[in-house]
């Protein structure tokens, strides 16, 4: 039988990551969904069932091309690295 994984089960496994969910609680139905997950620089959205157990490692690809955050995320990088003299501002 399969467990049904809570949304606290959920926190508590990205927070042993050092991330965090940024998708609500009530928004939460199952681990097949689509979360949208932070840690705390950068956004990803991702499946939660590859975040809900130890087992697997995985770190969110934050500059994937899939990501809706990308180009978000590609601006906080050229900020951080290069002192606002670079802006993405191309949409995927």
């Amino acid at each position: 039988m399969n467990k049904k994984y809570t949304y606290d089960d959920l926190v508590n496994s990205l927070r042993s990551r050092n991330l965090e969910i940024v998708t609500r609680e009530n928004e939460y139905q199952n681990t097949k969904q689509d979360i949208i997950v932070t840690n705390g620089k950068y956004f990803a959205l991702v499946k939660a069932y590859n975040y809900i157990d130890e087992s697997g490692k995985k770190e969110p690809l934050w500059f994937l091309s899939k990501n809706p955050f990308i180009i978000d995320n590609i601006n906080r990088y050229l900020a951080d690295h290069y002192d606002d003299s670079f802006t993405c501002i191309s949409k995927p």
